[in-house]
């Protein structure tokens, strides 16, 4: 662990992702003096039923950055393909980089049961590059990180088969998480239109549902990934 400042990492597929799933922990940590970046795999090119793919990436870039703004959070975009992820070499050294840049204290991703192809690669991908962040002769740019890290799965879009340990109140947080999930206008509008939902309403549901469970009025629910040496007492 760092000895002074502590830092966080969220990694998202796409950009709305952290703020979806962990978005009011990201402003609660934040507001506890840690230091907060998003990390954001893709360009989220894909889900638009007008935009083109360049257009649609530049618009999601916009909105990613203003949504990292009200988090009060760093931004890495890493530029992948939406839909096209893969937990691959090329993949695999770019977050391993990422974790070496950041050095981080916790790390916030995607479940190993989620249901988009991209939120399965990166949960993968986090997993095994977390292992190997400390390995010297994987050479990336920037030094070995030399401490291991915890690592928390938010739970999935819906929650299916998600079994929490552990919640945290984000109740005095909430507007702001709403606030910057409302910054992706182009994902709420592709939402709407592919799925029938508006994505808000399904953060709210979950939010409160799991508040209900933890005895607060909106809460995010995570639980460790158990993968040694990254379970740490606390």
């Amino acid at each position: 662990m760092n000895n002074d400042r502590k830092t966080v990492l969220a990694v998202g597929a796409h950009p709305d992702d952290v703020e979806c799933y962990s978005g009011g922990t990201m402003l609660r940590l934040a507001h506890e003096g840690w230091r907060t970046v998003v990390c954001v795999a893709t360009n989220g090119d894909k889900g638009h039923e007008t935009l083109s793919s360049a257009e649609l990436a530049q618009v999601r870039a916009q909105e990613a950055n203003a949504a990292a703004e009200v988090l009060g959070a760093e931004l890495i975009m890493l530029g992948f393909e939406d839909g096209r992820l893969e937990a691959d070499i090329t993949a695999r050294d770019a977050a391993i980089d990422v974790f070496r840049r950041v050095r981080p204290d916790l790390v916030i991703t995607h479940p190993p049961e989620d249901y988009h192809p991209d939120h399965l690669a990166i949960s993968r991908l986090v997993a095994d590059a977390s292992y190997l962040a400390s390995a010297p002769l994987i050479e990336t740019g920037h030094p070995p990180a030399d401490a291991p890290f915890s690592i928390w799965l938010a739970e999935p879009y819906g929650g299916l088969d998600f079994v929490p340990e552990r919640f945290m109140d984000i109740t005095p947080f909430y507007d702001r998480k709403l606030e910057a999930l409302g910054k992706h206008g182009s994902q709420l509008a592709w939402m709407r239109a592919h799925d029938g939902r508006d994505l808000r309403d399904m953060v709210r549901i979950m939010a409160e549902f799991r508040g209900l469970q933890s005895g607060v009025k909106y809460a995010e629910a995570f639980r460790t990934l158990r993968r040694a040496p990254h379970v740490q007492a606390e």
